[in-house]
């Protein structure tokens, strides 16, 4: 796909693309530090399991409602990351689309065809890890029931968020009026400014 028309007082745009490889390491080392930190909090709100037994059976179909409910909130906690994405996106004025990338695989959501801000991108990118989190540690004091389903919901969140918060950390190091420009799922364009007071591109 080739970029769009480069807008007056912006260079020529460059190539934005994520590394796999990177993204699945740094996604288990945070998956692990999310384990272990709200793994303390889960610790501190409930106090210390006097006993931790874990058994497999298949006798009955309620032997699966663990597996069942652990599925569900995995789906969930990714369907309702994309949503807060779509949300903010729509609110800063965007049009969105959302989809499934079968050879990653993942969830999306992305404005397409569209000029995107720096500083809209870094809304977009920051409010669900932000927004979940609010939410899932105040329900780790809960009932169990509730208590580990936001545990898990909260590492599912934080470990998927590893590609978003990439996305900030390139975008904070950035020229401030810098916008990016996706035209499908695989082909995202950088626009930096010629210089510091580039009056940027609005949003259609």
């Amino acid at each position: 796909m080739t970029p769009p028309e480069t807008p007056t007082g912006y260079r020529q745009p460059t190539r934005f693309h994520y590394s796999s490889l990177l993204l699945g390491v740094l996604s288990a080392i945070v998956f692990a530090a999310s384990a272990i930190g709200f793994g303390g909090l889960l610790w501190f709100f409930q106090g210390k399991p006097e006993e931790l037994t874990i058994s497999i059976s298949i006798s009955s179909g309620r032997d699966f409602l663990p597996l069942f409910a652990g599925l569900g909130v995995f789906v969930g906690t990714l369907v309702v990351h994309e949503a807060i994405h779509g949300f903010v996106f729509r609110r800063l004025g965007y049009r969105v689309s959302y989809g499934f990338e079968p050879r990653i695989p993942a969830l999306y959501t992305v404005a397409f065809g569209q000029f995107v801000t720096r500083r809209d991108n870094m809304l977009v990118d920051v409010a669900p890890l932000a927004a979940m989190t609010l939410v899932g540690i105040p329900l780790l004091a809960g009932p169990m029931p509730i208590a580990l389903a936001a545990y898990f919901a909260l590492l599912v969140n934080t470990s998927g968020a590893v590609g978003d918060l990439y996305l900030l950390w390139r975008l904070w190091r950035m020229p401030s009026e810098t916008v990016l420009y996706d035209t499908d799922f695989r082909h995202s364009y950088v626009f930096e400014p010629t210089n510091d007071t580039a009056i940027g591109v609005g949003k259609p």
